[in-house]
């Protein structure tokens, strides 16, 4: 018998209660299975945000001034409209505006460290 840490559930055990909401209603079967799901997911969010960055980068090459890297306009626009339509295909808002808030205001560091690494002037 192999003992859980505390307040670690228990991987291979059933789901204790509610309805199943993942695989369209079917859910999984246990914990340990949808941990397995979530490390794909995972898996190919990393492939995405890697492509992502490249292009954000890239984005940096397009900016007279450092001034113009944030784009204050552009930001909201994308957090809005990625916010929006994560909502309406089922993810929680606080949810997506937190990970696009994230994932812009990530970007915009990047892109300013990548424009002065490259363009040259000061942090």
């Amino acid at each position: 018998m192999t003992t859980r840490p505390a307040g670690e559930p228990d991987p291979d055990g059933p789901p204790l209660w509610g309805r199943p909401v993942a695989r369209g209603g079917k859910g999984c079967a246990s914990l340990g299975e949808l941990r397995g799901e979530i490390d794909r997911i995972d898996r190919a969010l990393v492939d995405l945000l890697a492509e992502r960055a490249a292009f954000t980068r890239e984005a940096a090459r397009f900016k007279a001034t450092i001034d113009e890297v944030a784009a204050p306009q552009r930001a909201a626009a994308v957090i809005e409209g990625a916010t929006r339509r994560a909502v309406a295909e089922g993810v929680p808002e606080r949810i997506a505006r937190a990970v696009f808030e994230a994932l812009v205001r990530s970007s915009i560091d990047d892109q300013r460290a990548y424009y002065l690494d490259h363009r040259g002037g000061s942090r």
